[in-house]
């Protein structure tokens, strides 16, 4: 089960107060656990980016990504939008 985009905030903010079980955890472990996916083709980052371009035939072809896994709608991952505003531990949104 993949947690929510409240959740990994919630535990960023932990992870900057020392004395916690999130600050004492090396990075790639708390990667881990918040499965925030940097590899740049990755499934999520690709729909991501489809998702930020706003653009009609991209907006198709992210339809058609998440018809066939709709997974995709519960994973976070890391998207540079066309103005170059960077998210990061970001979600698809249905709305």
């Amino acid at each position: 089960m993949m947690i929510t985009r409240e959740q990994i905030y919630t535990m960023l903010l932990l992870r900057k107060r020392a004395g916690n079980f999130f600050s004492t955890l090396p990075k790639d472990c708390f990667n881990y656990i918040i499965n925030t996916d940097s590899t740049p083709e990755s499934e999520i980052n690709v729909a991501l980016r489809l998702a930020a371009s706003g653009l009609k035939k991209d907006m198709a072809n992210l339809v058609g990504m998440v018809k066939a896994n709709p997974r995709l709608l519960l994973q976070a991952g890391k998207v540079v939008t066309h103005a170059g505003i960077f998210a990061k531990h970001t979600t698809l949104s249905v709305t």
